[in-house]
């Protein structure tokens, strides 16, 4: 899929679907991290590795202007910290798309800094924007203080609304569940180890109880 993604560009087709014009917000995040994969774990000595670190910069330069909102944002920054640890960032994407990277893929395009409160999404989406300050903080564009504040607001609204067990409320309080509610703490779990921090004794606790649900 990579292979024919780099070699059409915008006229990409999946299944028949002109991928590039089925409105997807969150498509350059997915091209990114699926390309940084590839990178990070061929070995060097691979034929085809310079021709996928070229892949890499071409297709940042193609999607860089498209839209790529919350989801996409978290998609995107991992995959340019996934690269930064693997030695590549600087090869894979030109300095002129990565100083535009820096602005655009932001938690502040989703979350009011006045109060840090989500802009009409979900509360599981603290958890996205926690990962992405991290991980901002990772790739040395911001100090740690944002996804430290942004961590205490996740973390408070489970104590707050998730009961015992920790299964996530998407409101404040309403009672909103589904199965995602049952599964988000091991994504949050799952940042933490991401960004190499090791996850509180409580959110062990939460993804015990979610475990044993399963």
């Amino acid at each position: 899929m990579l292979e024919q993604l780099r070699a059409d560009g915008r006229d990409y087709r999946l299944d028949g679907v002109a991928v590039f014009e089925a409105h997807d917000k969150f498509l350059p995040g997915k091209i990114a991290i699926a390309m940084a994969h590839v990178l990070s774990q061929t070995p060097r000595t691979d034929p085809n590795f310079p021709e996928y670190l070229s892949s890499f910069r071409r297709l940042a330069d193609l999607t860089v202007d498209d839209p790529n909102d919350s989801w996409g944002i978290y998609y995107y920054v991992s995959a340019l910290h996934e690269l930064q640890v693997a030695g590549l960032l600087d090869q894979a994407v030109s300095p002129e798309t990565l100083a535009k990277l820096r602005v655009q893929l932001d938690w502040r395009r989703f979350v009011r800094t006045s109060d840090l409160t989500l802009i009409d999404l979900p509360n599981n989406y603290f958890g996205v924007a926690f990962s992405i300050a991290r991980l901002r903080y990772l790739l040395g564009w911001e100090d740690a203080s944002a996804s430290e504040a942004l961590l205490a607001k996740t973390l408070d609204h489970f104590r707050e609304y998730s009961g015992q067990y920790g299964f996530a409320d998407e409101t404040n309080g309403d009672g909103r569940f589904d199965r995602y509610s049952v599964l988000l703490i091991g994504e949050i779990a799952q940042r933490f180890i991401e960004t190499g921090v090791a996850p509180p004794p409580e959110v062990k606790t939460w993804l015990r109880a979610s475990v044993d649900l399963m």
